[in-house]
């Protein structure tokens, strides 16, 4: 199913607070969805990486970023997505020319870990909040809900176990993502996760992934997509 089938006007990479306010919406049968992508949801969560593995579409100066996070805190976004791009590191190393570099950074493991550490952890928002944020919004506007994104009797038992007592240290030799590597290597996150599971089933355990390979299942739009809280709200 693709955007026309499902009404959506998509703009993607969110990368700067006006950008968000002038063009960077995301309409679903005629709602308001606004959504950033991990690039902008790292924020001031993740110190500005200046060589070839940034490139991408990344916020620029820090008072950007801050910038998305303040909407973030305001309810002016509705979602923090994952884009994951797991180029080998030979693709990242041109750092004497930026456009040389393959476009993307690995995404889908740091998604959590990030929107935590600057959602709740550097916002103060309630843990209830990020899950709007990184699961229930997500599902409900792409037509996944009630079977993804909440737990529910009858949705899937998908779920992660974090420890808001931990710590996530982000280093090559933590990354499950055959990419290895991310631009964020070095940082302390706040939190750690400890559990993953997918449709009941224990995924990751901690330490490494337990899931087989092909476990996966396509989960196709069951309804029209629901509107967001923000236009629930008349934005």
């Amino acid at each position: 199913m693709d955007a026309d089938q499902l009404d959506l006007k998509i703009t993607g990479h969110v990368v700067t607070p006006g950008r968000v306010l002038e063009d960077g919406w995301i309409g679903v049968r005629g709602e308001i969805v606004a959504g950033l992508g991990p690039a902008g949801s790292a924020g001031p969560a993740a110190r500005q990486v200046i060589d070839a593995r940034a490139s991408g579409s990344c916020p620029g100066p820090t008072e950007a970023a801050r910038g998305l996070w303040d909407q973030v805190a305001s309810g002016v976004v509705d979602m923090i997505t994952s884009d994951h791009s797991p180029w080998d590191i030979a693709k990242k190393s041109r750092p004497d020319d930026i456009f040389a570099n393959a476009s993307g950074i690995p995404g889908v493991q740091t998604l959590l870990p990030l929107a935590y550490a600057g959602v709740v952890a550097g916002h103060g928002l309630p843990v209830p909040r990020l899950a709007e944020l990184v699961a229930a919004s997500p599902a409900r506007v792409f037509g996944l809900a009630p079977r993804k994104g909440q737990l529910t009797a009858g949705a899937d038992a998908d779920l992660v176990v974090l420890d808001p007592a931990g710590t996530t240290r982000l280093h090559p030799g933590a990354m499950q993502s055959s990419a290895t590597w991310s631009p964020y290597h070095g940082m302390e996150l706040p939190g750690r996760i400890g559990l993953t599971m997918v449709r009941g089933r224990v995924v990751y355990d901690g330490s490494s992934v337990t899931g087989p390979p092909g476990g996966g299942r396509l989960v196709r739009p069951q309804r029209a997509p629901s509107s967001s809280p923000a236009a629930a709200a008349g934005r």
